[in-house]
């Protein structure tokens, strides 16, 4: 991503899109036993964050981080928040975004970003 695609503060840059997919969700289980459609999935999000609860800290020196957008490409997901999706019978594709953001509006060099989130989906 260019250094000139920084609008600011708050303007995340360079979305790439992923899907994270639940499949073989059904009414009910082989066994006959209720299955998870129509339950809810929980994900929590896990990261080490920096300057609020939506950014992801990098491993280099960079003022640039990674916020994981949600399927709307502006709202940032938390760590401190699940976001809850009632499931379908069938495959359930859950859309984000992975951007660039750059919270402390310091000047954008060149140089490398590399940074971790994880998930964890429980279903309630």
């Amino acid at each position: 991503v260019s250094t000139s695609t920084f609008l600011g503060k708050t303007a995340p840059a360079g979305k790439v899109p992923f899907t994270i997919s639940l499949t073989s969700c059904t009414g009910t289980a082989s066994n006959g036993e209720a299955g998870n459609a129509g339950y809810q999935a929980h994900l929590k999000w896990d990261f080490t964050s920096c300057a609020t609860s939506t950014v992801i800290c990098n491993d280099g020196t960079s003022s640039v981080k990674v916020q994981i957008l949600k399927s709307d490409s502006v709202t940032a997901v938390s760590n401190t928040a699940d976001d809850v999706y009632t499931l379908l019978d069938g495959t359930n594709a859950f859309r984000y975004y992975a951007a660039y953001v750059n919270p402390s509006g310091a000047a954008v060099t060149a140089g490398s970003v590399s940074a971790t989130a994880t998930f964890t989906v429980t279903y309630q």
